[in-house]
């Protein structure tokens, strides 16, 4: 982005001089006052300012899963994309949806992931993108709030529950982890869930089900890949 910018700064200045430099000779000939149109010249550096585009890049791919260095490795090889959005945001906040965090204008690509070596669906991921810093921060502690609703330890045996917070900076942003526990005596852990941010981007990884044995572990490192996969 830096290069692109200031090439294109470059160009636009070398432009600007020499439309300075026709306009001056111009009136030096005619003895009048030199004008000039600077429209042009301030265009591109602020298509160099634009959003980088939103789609299925953002959300975690095969090879991020190679990337955690998880031992024993991510296995899940078989996904399902939602282009536009709609899936439900964890198994905690029921119907809740994207739109419900940010608004039905916010743009949102959800996906689910599976593998033939493990029954059921193991892990889903929703992601969106803010208007701004502050707003990515606001959405995101909506959505560590609504799962706070689910960290309550009484659970019945075959319920679950999440266990407490723990928060870090990772990979230039910011992720907040829950490991998700069985309300048996021993309450084992069965999955766990994060919510991640970084500058306009924000979003919800879940591990449906402990499909490595340190659930929080894999998810604190999946959810550092999928903050690699944010743009800004």
């Amino acid at each position: 982005m830096s290069t692109t910018f200031t090439s294109r700064f470059a160009s636009t200045k070398s432009r600007l001089m020499a439309v300075t430099a026709a306009a001056g000779a111009a009136a030096a000939l005619t003895g009048g006052a030199a004008f000039y149109n600077t429209a042009q010249a301030d265009a591109a550096p602020a298509s160099a300012s634009a959003p980088a585009p939103f789609g299925t890049s953002r959300l975690l791919q095969s090879e991020d899963f190679r990337g955690t260095g998880a031992k024993p490795p991510v296995q899940l090889d078989v996904e399902t994309a939602y282009l536009n959005g709609g899936m439900a945001l964890s198994a905690c906040t029921g119907e809740m949806t994207m739109a419900d965090v940010a608004g039905v204008d916010a743009p949102d690509v959800d996906a689910g992931w599976r593998s033939d070596r493990i029954k059921g669906h193991a892990l889903s991921e929703n992601v969106s993108r803010a208007g701004t810093a502050a707003k990515a921060t606001k959405f995101a502690g909506k959505i560590t709030r609504a799962l706070q609703n689910c960290a309550r330890a009484n659970e019945p045996k075959g319920h679950w529950y999440y266990g407490p917070a723990y928060t870090a900076r990772v990979a230039g942003g910011t992720i907040t982890w829950r490991i998700a526990h069985d309300g048996t005596a021993h309450h084992p852990a069965t999955g766990a869930v994060a919510v991640v941010r970084k500058g306009t981007y924000f979003g919800i990884v879940e591990l449906d089900q402990d499909i490595s044995g340190h659930p929080g572990k894999t998810v604190k490192m999946l959810g550092t890949q999928a903050i690699k996969r944010f743009a800004n």
